[in-house]
């Protein structure tokens, strides 16, 4: 989640600055920006679901990790 996740938004994050700065219509970039949302909700539910049926030590810093990378995705 977190290497590729991160690539995936560091791209879209960049086409939509390029789509910006090419005078683009901003729905066209602001639509490029949110396109990995959905990914982003799915991989953090598969971490938490994961992290939940097989505890180990290292399950709630799982979720917790999955939790904050969201929001670091969505924000970034």
């Amino acid at each position: 989640m977190l290497v590729i996740g991160t690539i995936v938004n560091a791209v879209t994050a960049a086409a939509a600055l390029l789509a910006f700065a090419t005078d683009a219509p901003d729905w066209l970039a602001l639509g490029i920006f949110l396109a990995p949302l959905p990914y982003n909700l799915l991989l953090c539910l598969f971490v938490w679901r994961s992290a939940a049926r097989h505890p180990s030590g290292w399950s709630d810093f799982a979720k917790a990790g999955a939790v904050l990378w969201l929001i670091a995705a969505l924000i970034v």
